[in-house]
């Protein structure tokens, strides 16, 4: 990795070029961004963003956990398996560029009322801990929104000389909408690994922490945010903090197995207002962020 040789002005709260900036970068780099998996990259890092997307984070997720909370109920896994079957054929046509990126983000509303019937038909114990996921992924990733509105963090594809070399040392692409726009300063913390930490919290919480693999969700989507250069370690680990904080302390005012529809209504009532006023703060974009140019290109 070379060091840069300037430090861009500064936008939000973080700074730039600071003593933990500096050692999170090497931490980064040297613990991830440097390896090639090769073909691991795919069960590997694709994990990354399927728990910060509409389509699989609210459409495909929820059923997932409800199913693995409830195993012996044959109706709810065979829902949960089509819902996953049809969100992974999506999302392997985007991932490949073969459709648009706008269909992992496409009509919440639609993925969350569907979640929550299928679960409702399927059992009690499945709603409430539908309901219970979707409400903690809405909290947390509202607090992430804020945070990351607020600290405006360069991504690593943008901050970090070496990046341009992705595509031809990677099997999966740097994703140029990363370097462009507001989300370009929106790496701290990192939205997808909140989302995998609280997928991981609701297993953990619904099924009484019986294995260590509930926290794979977690595992991955922190690890393969940063290996696509989208995030820094210090944006996953502070992301996971965020998402299981978040969880559990909802689990903590109110039991997942009492978890029902009116704290649903709140939580999408608080995260559509909260979500109109973080765009409201959005800092202004220097010209080489808005354009799409690579900082250090």
């Amino acid at each position: 990795m070379r060091s840069p040789t300037r430090h861009p002005a500064q936008i939000g709260l973080f700074v730039e070029g600071c003593a933990v900036d500096r050692l999170d970068k090497w931490l980064s780099y040297h613990l991830i961004f440097r390896w090639r998996l090769g073909w691991l990259e795919l069960p590997l890092a694709v994990p990354g963003t399927w728990f910060g997307t509409t389509t699989t984070s609210l459409g495909s997720a929820p059923l997932l956990i409800a199913a693995a909370a409830e195993p012996h109920n044959a109706r709810l896994v065979l829902a949960a398996v089509v819902v996953f079957l049809v969100a992974l054929v999506v999302f392997t046509l985007v991932i490949t560029r073969r459709a648009d990126r706008a269909l992992l983000w496409w009509k919440p509303p639609v993925f969350v009322a569907a979640s929550v019937a299928l679960a409702k038909l399927s059992s009690p114990a499945a709603f409430h801990v539908t309901t219970f996921y979707i409400a903690s992924w809405g909290y947390a990733v509202l607090m992430g929104s804020l945070l990351k509105t607020i600290f405006a963090r360069r991504r690593p594809c943008i901050s970090m000389a070496g990046c341009e070399r992705l595509d031809d040392e990677r099997l999966l692409p740097l994703h140029e909408h990363l370097c462009v726009g507001h989300t370009a300063i929106e790496s701290f913390p990192s939205g997808d690994a909140i989302g995998g930490a609280v997928a991981s919290s609701a297993l953990y919480l619904a099924s009484g922490g019986a294995s260590v693999f509930v926290w794979l969700p977690l595992i991955l989507s922190a690890y393969g945010r940063v290996y696509i250069w989208a995030h820094h370690l210090l944006d996953v680990l502070v992301g996971a903090a965020i998402g299981v904080g978040i969880s559990c302390g909802l689990h903590a005012l109110s039991p997942w197995t009492e978890f029902g529809m009116w704290q649903l209504l709140l939580c999408v009532a608080i995260f559509v207002i909260g979500r109109k006023l973080v765009v409201r703060l959005q800092p202004q974009l220097p010209p080489e962020l808005a354009c799409g140019k690579h900082y250090y290109g």
